[in-house]
């Protein structure tokens, strides 16, 4: 790889770490929790949380993404959260201070967010993000310019907050000239890349600014969020339309940035569909179908390239779409018609498996398990259920942060919700098995020794907040083999290594 790749590549990942961290810390800022860490040389979260917990849990998602920035030290043990000032903290905090900018734009970023990238709101962006450019411009050329670490730090989440919404505006619109100039203009500040190569470079991965920035509403209500008793998964407008995602620029982002694991799925969907008929899954069901594009592709790659679609008028190929938003399962009926699939439909929730079986076999006639069931980045989005009196030896320790409408969870919660969830599935999943894409966290020390190398701060935040669960690929696994399942290691892949994995692909049984 070349320095330039590798810088333009750590310039992506800072710029989405920009996006979560500038009004994660200064939310905390604010409500003086920056401050009183400085204070102590070591403070609890129930005493920063004041023991409010049916809110820590969100005060903790914060503190973790400071801690993952390497900004803060983080201690666990089985009764508190421990949070101190690392050297390095000391020196960002001081500096960042001295670019309270966030607050002068978020509106104008919620507001085009919100409205789904209307060219009123990228104006009025735009004469916002002038306004502070002339205030700022200078100061972020010297920091780009010293040679620090941190100061360098600093610019690349200020660049990338304020960048993402013109990349994102740049890509649904192209040719705009002035949103392309101003993108030119920032980007021109850092002189160690040619801007030319920076602007191609990020252009042409904009999709992955776009789940980052999905989450703009939450980050613009971030106070609330924290402090203040929001809990920004359970509130619908009139139109019943989530309002701490726009799940429309979700999609678009996700569909972009899961493509090369995507192709990974296809050579064993196409293994599996090449073994003798009667050893194959009567069909696929893919649980969290979205827009119905993943199961389309899926039919006509058995069609063209297996055995099974040789035969397919002998044995067809039962397809099975489940959501739990009915405009999901709309569009999912519109792709498959228009494609001429013939596909069975149904509102499922991934936490009620047993009621998932039930209802195929009362509504289709179908046995859950005759199906391969496929499931991508759904998982850690699953309703988070306490139950009382589990159990488990032996179980996995994980450093993220996790919340359920606000409230605090433990390592064990998670781990144990977590066990309970695939024991939920094992008994029909036995027959073909579970084919799984799943987003991870990182162990704390692995992210902080790795910042800006791969996405995660960013997506550990996001999802920390809108109460989702994405834990390490080992915690991950133990919770898998606790459950009693186990995977196929001839289709067992991991990304973007096995040292650094922050996406696993894998067959349960």
């Amino acid at each position: 790889m070349s320095k330039n790749k590798k810088i333009l590549i750590k310039r992506l990942f800072s710029h989405l770490e920009g996006i979560v961290v500038i009004p994660t810390f200064l939310s905390l800022h604010k409500f003086n929790i920056i401050e009183k860490i400085k204070f102590k040389q070591k403070i609890s979260l129930s005493i920063l949380s004041n023991k409010d917990l049916n809110q820590s849990g969100y005060l903790n998602v914060a503190l973790t993404t400071l801690s993952s920035l390497n900004v803060l030290n983080k201690t666990i043990d089985k009764k508190n959260v421990y949070y101190s000032l690392t050297d390095y903290g000391l020196k960002y905090i001081q500096l960042i201070k001295n670019y309270f900018f966030y607050n002068k734009i978020q509106n104008s970023i919620n507001n085009f967010i919100i409205n789904d990238i209307q060219k009123e709101d990228i104006t009025l962006y735009i004469k916002s993000l002038n306004e502070l450019l002339n205030d700022i411009e200078q100061n972020l050329k010297n920091l780009f310019k010293s040679g620090d670490e941190i100061e360098e730090k600093i610019a690349y989440h200020i660049e990338g907050s304020i960048l993402a919404p013109l990349l994102i505006y740049n890509s649904h619109n192209p040719n705009n000239h002035e949103v392309e100039s101003i993108i030119k203009k920032i980007l021109s500040y850092d002189i160690k890349v040619n801007l030319e190569e920076a602007y191609d470079y990020l252009c042409k991965r904009t999709k992955s600014y776009g789940v980052t920035a999905s989450y703009q509403p939450i980050f613009s209500n971030l106070d609330e969020v924290i402090f203040k008793g929001y809990n920004p998964t359970k509130h619908r407008d009139e139109n019943n339309n989530e309002l701490h995602v726009n799940r429309r620029l979700n999609v678009w982002g996700s569909g972009g940035a899961h493509k090369t694991y995507f192709n990974k799925i296809d050579e064993i969907i196409v293994d599996i569909f090449n073994k003798p008929i009667e050893e194959q899954p009567k069909g696929i069901a893919d649980m969290g179908c979205g827009d119905g594009m993943f199961l389309q592709h899926l039919y006509q790659l058995i069609l063209k390239e297996t055995i099974r679609g040789e035969n397919i008028n002998k044995h067809p190929l039962t397809i099975v779409g489940a959501d739990l938003n009915q405009k999901a399962i709309d569009e999912s009926k519109k792709t498959l018609n228009n494609a001429n699939i013939n596909s069975h439909f149904l509102i499922a929730d991934i936490s009620e498996p047993n009621i998932y079986r039930e209802n195929l076999k009362n509504r289709f006639n179908i046995e859950i398990n005759d199906l391969l069931h496929v499931r991508s980045f759904l998982d850690h989005n699953r309703v988070y259920k306490h139950i009382k009196g589990i159990k488990e030896d032996d179980i996995p320790i994980s450093t993220g942060a996790y919340a359920h409408q606000g409230r605090y969870l433990n390592s064990e919660d998670i781990a144990l919700n977590l066990i309970n969830h695939f024991k939920l599935w094992k008994q029909h999943i036995s027959k073909h098995g579970l084919l799984l894409l799943e987003l991870h966290g990182l162990k704390l020390e692995l992210s902080q020794k790795n910042i800006s190398l791969t996405p995660t701060i960013a997506y550990e935040s996001t999802h920390g907040y809108s109460d989702q669960y994405i834990v390490e690929y080992d915690f991950f696994l133990k919770c898998a083999s606790i459950a009693g399942l186990k995977k196929n290691d001839k289709y067992s892949k991991v990304f973007p290594s096995k040292e650094i994995v922050t996406i696993s692909l894998n067959i349960f049984k």
